[in-house]
């Protein structure tokens, strides 16, 4: 990398070095590729700090720093890179706050922050991400309630808030969502009825929370559905027949709640399904 920047640093447009075993910090003399329009370089043994100088990279569209080791907190200054799409800074040990970047970052189509040790809640300004497809947040520190700026990322395809220490209730509004991980917090209430009109659903993760009530019988209605997992949780009531509705499913998982009585003779139908939990009601 040294090598390149002395001969010509304005020159480059994409810099790959993608799972090279490449150890060692970031060098703030990236900043001066300012041409660069993709930087990968994940899977890697990088470490020390993300620079400040990365956000002077104001061509930027791709920016791949995940798997590595990288530390402190996520750089403010990413939010001049107008023109990225594509964000990916998993697996790392980045801590702090998540910087309110999101006001700034509006053509990001992907976020990738999960595996870290980032706490607080998130901030408002990631609704500003109208284009946004997925969101990645899984595997922090993260606390508050799931905040109410997902309901306006209308073309938000997947969401993964899992393993985090969220509270509150569950998000309804999402009706363009294909997977929707919210397992392994402490969401509370109800399951919403409002699920029922997420028709692109096909991943739904609840698992391992304190929601109660019953399995809404409009859950039967996400026909697209191949995962549902809820166990572990305060669920109660039958289980509902019209579970057997969902022809595609292959994994569900309703183990460790309050259900009782029969169980329906309706998911006989589930004729693709591969794993079946019903213990510990």
């Amino acid at each position: 990398m040294s090598n390149l920047l002395n001969k010509n640093p304005g020159s480059a447009t994409a810099l790959d070095i993608f799972h090279n075993h490449l150890n060692g910090s970031i060098l703030v003399e990236v900043g001066k590729m300012k041409s660069l329009e993709f930087l990968t370089s994940g899977s890697n043994n990088i470490s020390g700090p993300i620079p400040t100088t990365l956000g002077d990279l104001t061509k930027l569209k791709v920016l791949h720093l995940y798997s590595n080791q990288l530390s402190g907190p996520v750089p403010s200054e990413l939010g001049n890179l107008k023109n990225l799409t594509d964000l990916a800074l998993s697996g790392n040990q980045l801590s702090g706050s998540i910087p309110t970047v999101g006001r700034d970052l509006t053509e990001l189509k992907s976020l990738y922050l999960h595996s870290n040790q980032l706490v607080g809640p998130s901030p408002n300004e990631l609704g500003n991400l109208k284009n946004l497809n997925d969101l990645a947040l899984s595997h922090n520190q993260l606390s508050g309630s799931i905040p109410t700026f997902v309901d306006d990322l209308t073309e938000l395809k997947n969401l993964y808030l899992h393993f985090n220490q969220l509270a509150g209730p569950v998000p309804s509004d999402l009706t363009e969502l294909k997977s929707l991980y919210l397992h392994s917090n402490q969401l509370s209430g109800l399951i919403p009825s409002e699920l029922g009109n997420l028709e692109k659903l096909t991943d739904l993760a609840l698992s391992d929370n304190q929601l109660s009530g019953l399995i809404p019988i409009v859950v039967s209605d996400l026909t697209e559905l191949k995962i549902l997992n809820l166990y572990s949780n305060q669920l109660s009531s039958p289980i509902t027949s019209e579970l057997g509705n969902l022809r595609n499913l292959t994994d569900l998982e309703l183990s460790f709640n309050q259900l009782s009585g029969l169980i329906p003779i309706t998911l006989g139908d589930l004729t693709e399904l591969k794993s079946l939990y019903l213990h510990s009601n």
